[in-house]
């Protein structure tokens, strides 16, 4: 799910990737398939740094790529996609210089770089100040906008990578509005996908279908080289990473999705740090016999 500029019909099966970089950015694709009775745009926010220009955000073609989630899906081979269609209804200018457009791919995109830059959007595609003012956090957050062509379809991904300022974090643009309105709970079909070296560590080697005890996610079974087409991905995905995946389907409290990098770090360093310590503990023993034994012997000797 995701945030549009008017009402829509319905929409399901979203799928959502992420992967931090090195260099305080983040790469996201998204897709999603939907329908709208009248020209629509979806618009996902993100946690640009305030004040970032337009130049914020690098859009990503993927029109080359479809399948891209599909492929990612096959990592998880004892997974099966459960998605699911629900419905959305609704009962329902400052002068300045234009927001600059892109074309990608079968998307015209742009990057709103505050809420008050939506007022040199197309007001067909934008979701008014009084809207966003019921999510306080997106004060000054930057927007990517996909006008949406067609008033039925399922879109090849849409990708991009954007300047964080959440470098240690993975972000998800879950919130939804589909109707004009901001809902504290919300129905999910997501499945969400992301690579990170830390959760890599934490997972251990072995794969099942069941979420890993320590990083919540279910591992994917090898590296993600071994399904997906690297190249064709355009630098979204490392190929020498895992994938880690969770499907989030039912009601929700309706808010985006951030996972702190650093948790599944620690509980790594439980698994991988803590047996080195125990190494290292064993190794002193006999250390530590050695020296008492001597200063028994020194102790005898000056009794004598």
């Amino acid at each position: 799910m995701c945030c549009f500029a008017g009402p829509v019909r319905s929409v399901a099966n979203t799928r959502i990737f992420a992967r931090l970089t090195d260099q305080g950015t983040q790469f996201l694709a998204y897709q999603m398939k939907y329908a709208s009775d009248k020209q629509n745009a979806m618009i996902l926010p993100l946690p640009t740094e305030p004040g970032a220009g337009e130049d914020a955000i690098k859009f990503i073609d993927l029109s080359n790529y479809e399948r891209f989630f599909s492929d990612l899906r096959k990592g998880f081979p004892s997974i099966t996609p459960k998605p699911m269609l629900r419905s959305y209804t609704s009962d329902s200018a400052i002068e300045s210089k234009a927001i600059v457009v892109h074309q990608v791919g079968s998307f015209v995109a742009s990057f709103v770089p505050s809420v008050n830059d939506f007022a040199r959007l197309d007001p067909q595609f934008s979701i008014s100040k009084e809207v966003w003012a019921h999510i306080p956090s997106y004060a000054d957050y930057g927007f990517a906008v996909f006008q949406l062509k067609e008033l039925q379809a399922e879109v090849h991904p849409m990708a991009f990578e954007f300047q964080t300022r959440m470098p240690n974090s993975v972000f998800f643009p879950t919130v939804h509005i589909h109707d004009g309105q901001v809902h504290e709970v919300e129905h999910f079909e997501h499945d969400l996908y992301f690579q990170h070296h830390a959760y890599d560590l934490a997972a251990g080697t072995r794969y099942t279908s069941t979420p890993n005890y320590a990083t919540k996610w279910v591992r994917s079974k090898s590296k993600a080289a071994d399904f997906v087409i690297v190249g064709k991905a355009l630098g979204l995905v490392d190929g020498e990473l895992l994938v880690h995946c969770k499907s989030m389907i039912g009601n929700f409290a309706n808010k985006d999705v951030i996972l702190k990098g650093d948790i599944p770090a620690r509980a790594g360093a439980l698994n991988l740090v803590l047996p080195g310590a125990l190494c290292s503990m064993a190794a002193l023993v006999p250390i530590g016999w050695f020296l008492n034994r001597r200063n028994k012997l020194m102790r005898a000797k000056n009794v004598k």
